[in-house]
């Protein structure tokens, strides 16, 4: 049998072109033999655990064409890149295309060094690396750029307007930074544009006319800044858009009816504006929207019908504006909708049976005008506090198998209430039928089922008088609301069986007369 060769030491593979190491948890310092890669290309040590500085001799790396550090860190340590460290590698590494050292601790790098990087960079990634300081407008006119990501520098500054930016961007993330400025022309011709995120920023100002002309922009978030004005009706040029969030900004006036144009459309927030008027009703051709908040949005008058028209909706946020009138039926042919909060608006009437199972006959024709689609397949979280809703809640809404949260309070609803009706929502975890003073919520002695994972019970002001048999089964129940109900007598040690892992429990305002035990061993707040 013949001998095994010994081991080649690692460092001495001196014709290595291409290297990965990514993800192998080496952890400790990266080693300067990295140094010897004369021949190295491509050089990837991203997610392994690395912290401490960087060593100066990857500089010497001068065939490098890609370069990823991110990711790295052990326990709260994080990899490093001092000032003459980094100069060093900058200026001899010229034929860098992608440099990514997201993470990597670059407090110590003046921000003028970023200048002397390559010129043949196409994509660079600098985001959490703590710089600070002012960035020159100069550094973002890379020829060849066409992704940059500085993002989440938090002290870095840069003024947008003053900006000189390569025409070849595809790719800009500067959001959660301290940069400031108007919307300038360099932004606005970046024709090649399709990712821009601007968000939790400084920027201020209207948004221009001549946004309309990025027409291959797929992602546009300009949350969190101080933008204000009118929407311009040339956003329904955007063909290619899929994301569009303006939320916590200060635009006004009415939203353009060309928005209903982009037909691409997936994601739109507007939520925390200050737009006036009602709903556009051009939003119903949105055929694509998945997610739509317009949350503190100062929105009033009713909601068009024909947002049942938008089958592709999971996500629909509408609280806290002034609408009025009726809940619209036709949002039960929204068949893909998970999330419904329709919150501390004004709506008034019944709640609409939007919930139930589909007839025989709509599903021969489900084109039926009453087709209710089958949200009871969908529903997470439902919330409907805080409006003139009355009448009974339906029974439909029982039949919401896969519901997590379900908020009716501060209604107007009626009606006697069993607990046993909810016996099929056995993934509910937040429940609150409070502030309905014509709701009355009974449980017989005989409740032999469960509800896992419900955590958040509140039932305050339910005509309730006595404390609930099903109390004992909830055993992960953790904040508990039966304040302003008509509950005499005792608290005895059989009664309070199953408190156990209460932390917060409201019993004012009953009729209490003293209290036998006191079963609240992991109790935080007790009123």
């Amino acid at each position: 049998m013949a001998p095994s060769l010994p081991p080649v030491p690692f460092f001495s593979c001196h014709n290595l072109q291409k290297l990965n190491l990514a993800w192998s948890r080496l952890s400790g310092s990266i080693s300067s033999g990295f140094g010897l890669f004369a021949n190295l290309t491509h050089l990837n040590l991203s997610s392994c655990l690395f912290s401490g500085q960087i060593p100066p001799e990857i500089s010497r790396l001068s065939k490098l064409v890609s370069l990823d550090l991110s990711f790295n860190s052990d326990s709260d340590k994080i990899l490093k890149f001092h000032n003459h460290g980094f100069e060093k590698l900058s200026r001899n590494l010229t034929k860098l295309i992608v440099l990514d050292l997201r993470y990597v601790d670059m407090s110590l790098v003046a921000p003028k060094s970023l200048l002397n990087l390559s010129s043949s960079l196409k994509s660079l990634h600098l985001s959490n690396c703590f710089l600070q300081g002012n960035l020159p407008g100069d550094f973002l006119h890379f020829q060849s750029l066409e992704i940059l990501d500085i993002s989440s520098n938090f002290d870095l500054v840069i003024n947008i307007s003053e900006a000189k930016l390569s025409a070849s961007l595809r790719f800009l993330d500067i959001h959660e930074m301290s940069s400031s400025g108007e919307l300038s022309d360099s932004i606005i011709n970046l024709l090649s544009l399709e990712y821009l995120d601007l968000s939790f920023n400084r920027f201020f100002g209207s948004i221009p006319a001549s946004l309309g002309n990025l027409e291959s922009v797929k992602h546009f978030d300009f949350s969190n800044n101080n933008f204000f004005g009118s929407i311009p009706a040339t956003v329904g040029n955007l063909m290619s858009l899929e994301y569009l969030d303006l939320s916590f900004n200060n635009f006004f006036s009415l939203i353009p009816t060309s928005l209903g144009d982009l037909k691409s459309l997936k994601y739109l927030d507007f939520s925390f504006t200050n737009f006036s008027g009602s709903m556009p009703a051009a939003l119903v051709n949105l055929e694509s929207l998945k997610y739509l908040d317009v949350s503190f949005a100062n929105f009033s008058g009713s909601i068009p019908a024909a947002f049942g028209n938008l089958k592709s909706l999971e996500y629909l946020d509408l609280s806290f504006n002034n609408f009025s009138g009726c809940i619209p039926p036709s949002l039960g042919k929204i068949k893909k909708l998970k999330f419904l909060a329709l919150k501390s608006n004004q709506f008034s009437g019944q709640i609409p049976d939007i919930f139930a199972k589909p007839s025989k006959s709509d599903l021969l024709n489900p084109s039926s005008s009453n087709f209710s689609g089958q949200l009871q397949f969908s529903l997470l979280d439902v919330d409907l506090s805080d409006n003139e809703l009355h009448g009974p809640i339906p029974s439909s809404i029982f039949e919401l198998v896969n519901l997590k949260s379900l908020f009716l309070s501060s209604n107007n609803l009626s009606g006697i209430i069993e607990w046993n009706m909810f016996q099929k929502l056995k993934n509910l975890v937040q429940l609150d039928l409070s502030w309905n003073s014509e709701l009355s919520l009974r449980s017989s002695s005989n409740v032999n089922f469960t509800l896992p994972y419900l955590f958040s019970l509140a039932l305050s002001s339910c005509n309730i008088t006595k404390f609930p048999h099903f109390l004992k089964t909830l055993e992960n129940l953790s904040y508990l609301d039966l304040s302003h109900n008509r509950i005499y007598g005792k608290i005895t040690k059989q009664k309070s069986i199953g408190w156990e892992s209460l932390s917060t429990l409201s019993l004012s305002h009953n009729f209490l007369t003293g209290i036998e035990q006191y079963p609240w061993s992991n109790i935080r707040t007790l009123d």
